[in-house]
């Protein structure tokens, strides 16, 4: 009896340069995503980061042309080509930003990395055929939230790094037939993925806001365990207890860029097939590095699944101590 056919691991790479595409493409990225930020949305809103969660021109394209070229550039190397419009955004700027998805689509780009329902309810207004992709800035951590969010139009899920493997197979299990992607290489503080602007606060200006009959003790409260009651820094640097009893913190222990290349075996069995490479505003040769190491995991894991012996990884010398607080989802969690 013949093996199955292993499923393909597909590795997502970031861009903020038309010119870097074939690059990308030799390196072993099978799609690539990217940001816009033109002159005119400057001038109305700023240069932050109000589009994809990216400020300033540095990781964004500026210009329609740019657009287009990286858009026919992905077609002829048959690259999958998403635009990241990926935070939420007021009802007077929807119009804008429906109208740069639409010239995107007219350029060729395949696809939208969204969070914002408003924005996924005007592609459907317009008839868009984009395909949708929901941003980690959605948070989306659980199987109803995916249910919330089938009905318009979304046929991929980022999955927030919080999330362990296990619990991206559950939800993988119970809404099958979706495509799941997870952060797997260059992405900083965990919190940044959706929580930042709802967390990363001072826990004292929090409780500040707390009824004065609260009770921390109500389990039907969304409390979190933290080891020091007195903690008055950001919410990323609170120390929460571990399954194995040891204290952690999100922001000290990932805002140092790490990866999940030890884990894209296990995030292929779970379901999670895409791989997204963080970011965009990076030098050339640092996203070509990511991706070959992504590559080379996936590959591996391919070759063994499909019956044929996988070579043992190289050591990877620039790599030392990566386990101290850079897995994203490996034991050290």
């Amino acid at each position: 009896m013949s093996l199955p056919t292993p499923v393909r691991i597909r590795i997502v790479a970031p861009l903020h340069r038309p010119e870097e595409v074939p690059d990308l493409a030799r390196a072993g990225a099978d799609e690539i995503y990217c940001g816009y930020l033109p002159p005119d949305w400057i001038s109305r809103y700023g240069d932050w980061d109000g589009l994809s969660r990216r400020q300033g021109t540095v990781a964004n394209l500026s210009f329609p042309d740019q657009l287009r070229r990286t858009a026919r550039a992905c077609a002829e190397l048959g690259m999958g080509s998403a635009l990241a419009l990926n935070v939420r955004f007021t009802e007077a700027q929807i119009p804008s930003v429906l109208d740069i998805a639409l010239l995107w689509e007219s350029a060729g780009g395949t696809s939208v990395v969204v969070s914002c329902p408003n924005l996924l309810l005007a592609l459907d207004r317009s008839g868009s055929r984009l395909q949708r992709h929901l941003s980690l800035l959605a948070n989306c951590a659980n199987s109803a939230a995916i249910r919330l969010f089938l009905p318009l139009g979304v046929s991929r899920f980022v999955l927030p790094r919080e999330l362990t493997i296990a619990e991206m197979a559950r939800i993988a299990a119970v809404e099958p037939g979706l495509e799941y992607e997870a952060m797997s290489y260059h992405d900083k503080c965990t919190f940044v993925d959706g929580l930042c602007g709802f967390y990363h606060d001072t826990v004292q200006a929090v409780e500040t806001d707390l009824p004065a009959d609260f009770d921390a003790s109500d389990p039907s409260l969304p409390c979190v365990e933290r080891i020091d009651p007195g903690y008055e820094g950001h919410g990323c640097g609170i120390a929460f207890a571990s399954s194995q009893g040891a204290p952690f913190t999100f922001g000290t222990r990932s805002s140092t860029p790490g990866c999940a290349v030890c884990d894209v075996a296990a995030l292929a069995d779970a379901g999670v097939t895409f791989l997204k490479i963080g970011g965009r505003g990076l030098p050339l040769a640092e996203k070509i590095r990511a991706i070959r190491r992504l590559r080379d995991a996936a590959d591996r894991r391919e070759s063994s699944t499909a019956g044929r012996a996988a070579p043992i990884p190289p050591q990877d010398p620039s790599r030392k101590g990566c386990r101290e607080g850079r897995c994203y989802y490996g034991t050290d969690r």
